[in-house]
């Protein structure tokens, strides 16, 4: 069993990372991933005391993406992505990752309920010194282009809701501070709207927060995202949504070309369930 840590020390640990807003998913990457309970309120989640202490410093997530920093402004942000990877070792060795698994939806070319996918790893940064990340996946509904965050891990480390929650918040509302530049790239409609998106699979750790959060079991976190939504509804932002693969990881291989695709394509014909929390 981990150590517990009191409601002081986590909010002297929140204290520590709120210097750099842009920053605070990637500083706060421990915080936001812990798991069980605060120490002496055995009914208190961690994710729930932390969402909690950011409802009341709510100011200090306004701020996050304010200053663009190491935003991209010259380099583009389409790579022109070809969906492969250097893969060592055999097919039959293809261990799956958030990585590739990102790679073969890209691949895939199908339109899922949260849109087509048209991009993955699209990098946010101008100079690689920059701690900025990349968006795992870019998608294409109607006139709407999901940042989409991706989880499947089945352990909490890495994998939370809470932590997928901030990156796809931050990087959201970083690239709407280069919305034209963005459209630009990817040779976009100008009447397009960001919407951050965490995506997941059933069986994964992240999903398991998601039945939490619309069981009525997060009310701080649900109340968070809530607030979230409103502020970034003022930059014409639209609300999270939340989506799981009705699935356990599946099984991918690597083609002649290299690229990354499903061993049985039937994974595309899984139900994508929305974990609707308002």
């Amino acid at each position: 069993m981990g150590k517990k840590y009191s409601k002081k020390e986590v909010r002297s640990k929140w204290n520590d990372i709120t210097e750099e807003p842009n920053l605070i998913y990637r500083n706060g990457e421990k915080i936001f991933n812990y798991s069980g309970f605060v120490k002496g309120h055995p009914a208190l989640r961690y994710f729930e005391y932390i969402s909690k202490i950011m409802l009341e410093d709510f100011d200090v997530l306004k701020r996050i993406g304010e200053t663009p920093g190491n935003l991209r402004k010259d380099k583009s942000f389409d790579m022109d992505h070809e969906g492969t990877l250097d893969i060592s070792g055999k097919d039959e060795d293809l261990k799956i990752t958030e990585r590739r698994l990102a790679v073969a939806l890209y691949n895939s070319s199908h339109h899922f309920r949260f849109g087509k996918i048209f991009d993955y790893e699209t990098p946010l940064k101008e100079k690689e010194a920059s701690g900025i990340g990349e968006i795992d996946l870019l998608s294409k509904r109607n006139e709407e282009v999901g940042i989409i965050e991706l989880k499947i891990g089945k352990s909490q480390k890495g994998e939370t809701l809470f932590r997928a929650l901030m990156e796809a918040y931050t990087f959201t509302k970083l690239i709407n501070k280069r919305k034209e530049k963005f459209i630009k790239d990817f040779g976009l409609k100008n009447e397009i709207s960001f919407r951050p998106i965490v995506l997941t699979l059933t069986d994964s750790f992240c999903a398991e927060n998601m039945h939490m959060l619309v069981n009525g079991n997060a009310p701080n976190l649900k109340d968070l995202i809530i607030k979230m939504n409103a502020h970034l509804a003022k930059i014409e932002i639209l609300p999270f949504e939340f989506y799981a693969f009705d699935s356990e990881n599946p099984a991918l291989k690597q083609d002649e070309q290299g690229k990354i695709i499903f061993e049985n394509s039937k994974f595309l014909e899984v139900r994508v369930m929305e974990y609707d929390y308002r």
